[in-house]
């Protein structure tokens, strides 16, 4: 589902299809209603061209993710943390997504959330970069 929040909508029919999905009697997690809740948001603003950063939804996923990695269950808070990274456009999150798998020994995935922290944020890249310059 985290793949499918960070599709671009463009016309009309990508909210008709947002709104179907919506509709569908399945039962959802509140993660999956908060992307869908900003999915939707955004294909209405595209269709103004206009842009949109729905800190409300983000909220919800943070204090949703910041639980969730209480109750250590460490996968799934990297999961909604880089969740709150796709709605709100904040990279920052996404140390807290590497720091959950890493928590979870999953190496790789912590890697590359930290890889996408840094190509967000090419000045803190140059930053290490140039400490690791001047330790050496």
């Amino acid at each position: 589902y985290v793949a499918r929040a960070s599709d671009e909508l463009r016309g009309s029919e990508d909210i008709v299809a947002v709104l179907q999905e919506a509709s569908r009697g399945e039962e959802r997690s509140e993660a999956e209603v908060c992307l869908l809740v900003s999915r939707l948001r955004r294909a209405i603003a595209s269709q103004a061209g206009e842009t949109v950063t729905d800190i409300g939804e983000a909220r919800r996923l943070w204090h949703l993710a910041v639980a969730t990695y209480d109750a250590e269950e460490n996968h799934q808070a990297a999961v909604l943390f880089e969740c709150v990274q796709l709605v709100a456009q904040h990279p920052t999150v996404l140390l807290n997504a590497a720091r959950c798998y890493s928590t979870d020994r999953d190496w790789v995935s912590a890697l590359r959330a930290f890889d996408r922290y840094l190509a967000a944020r090419p000045e803190v890249a140059a930053e290490h970069a140039a400490r690791g310059l001047q330790a050496g």
